[in-house]
């Protein structure tokens, strides 16, 4: 069952005493390094800001960070799926939500996860009604990282199933839209990465006889 969720962001500045008037601003507030996205589906996902102002010296002396099943939660002080409750800290970015999981989804003011819609069916189906099968090319497993920090480990775990979900046959573009078309600058980038996390050589040589073949009269 997909949740909703609304983020509110309060955050205390230290400024000198000349500076006690001034007037600074929350920009670029994201969640999972997206910015106004409509959903993610990370059940603990990570929150950044950046705080400007036109006064030199300002910076930020602390935080909280709420997120409600919907925005009324915040007239009526509750219930919130999270409170950080007032942290002294100058931290603005990779700051971790540390509640429930959100397992579903987070929706907040782009496409988000896939979904299934099935239509004509006499009766209402079950989550068990429905098998997930991943579609990619068939690339064994070369390289493999981890380390001590769970959140690196995860990250690239994402990366991993990213690069399944866009090798097929040829490297396309984000697996989300509908947009999936094998745009060459994507690849130019991931290359590197895409050959130490699997065996790609051949998949890649491939691709760029692909290249030559449609740019032929």
């Amino acid at each position: 069952m997909r949740q909703t969720a609304a983020l509110a962001l309060l955050l205390t500045l230290l400024a000198s005493p000349a500076q006690a008037t001034t007037q600074a601003r929350v920009t670029q507030v994201r969640v999972e390094g997206l910015e106004n996205p409509v959903a993610t589906d990370v059940a603990k996902p990570a929150f950044s800001w950046i705080v400007t102002s036109r006064e030199r010296g300002l910076s930020q002396k602390s935080y909280r960070i709420r997120v409600a099943a919907n925005a009324s939660a915040f007239r009526n002080d509750g219930p919130y799926l999270w409170d950080s409750g007032k942290q002294q800290s100058a931290a603005h970015a990779h700051v971790l939500y540390e509640g429930a999981p959100l397992w579903d989804a987070i929706c907040l003011p782009q496409v988000g996860r896939p979904i299934v819609e099935i239509t004509g069916q006499p009766h209402k189906l079950g989550a068990d009604a429905v098998t997930g099968v991943v579609v990619s090319s068939d690339l064994p497993i070369s390289g493999q990282f981890t380390s001590s920090d769970p959140a690196l480990n995860q990250l690239q775990s994402n990366v991993v199933w990213s690069q399944r979900a866009n090798f097929v046959s040829i490297p396309t573009d984000c697996p989300q839209r509908d947009e999936r078309v094998g745009w060459t600058a994507d690849i130019s980038v991931f290359a590197r990465t895409a050959v130490f996390n699997m065996d790609a050589g051949s998949f890649l040589s491939k691709y760029m006889i692909d290249l030559a073949d449609v740019q032929k009269p």
